[in-house]
């Protein structure tokens, strides 16, 4: 069979066609996974990091809640002592 590419396709059956266009689906297929698999990645990085942010400004505020109350706490103890009820 000759090399160039017009005579080939004369020469080429429906079958070898069909199998050459799966061929290439396959591959863009392939490509389009590997991309995919790559932003997901991407995605899950971004979504553990943006975890970790919140999970650090909820105990942050926890931190601050603890801090506001026992700060209550002492002051109406305070209070008690110089006011005996």
């Amino acid at each position: 069979m000759p090399e160039n590419s017009v005579f080939k396709d004369a020469y080429s059956t429906p079958t070898d066609k069909l199998l050459s266009k799966v061929s290439v689906l396959e591959s863009k297929i392939d490509n389009l996974n590997d991309k995919i698999d790559t932003e997901v990645r991407h995605l899950n990085d971004k979504i553990d990091i943006e975890v970790k942010n919140l999970s650090d400004k909820i105990d942050n505020s926890q931190k601050w809640t603890i801090a506001y109350i026992a700060g209550i706490v002492a002051v109406a103890t305070a209070i008690l002592k110089f006011f005996p009820a």
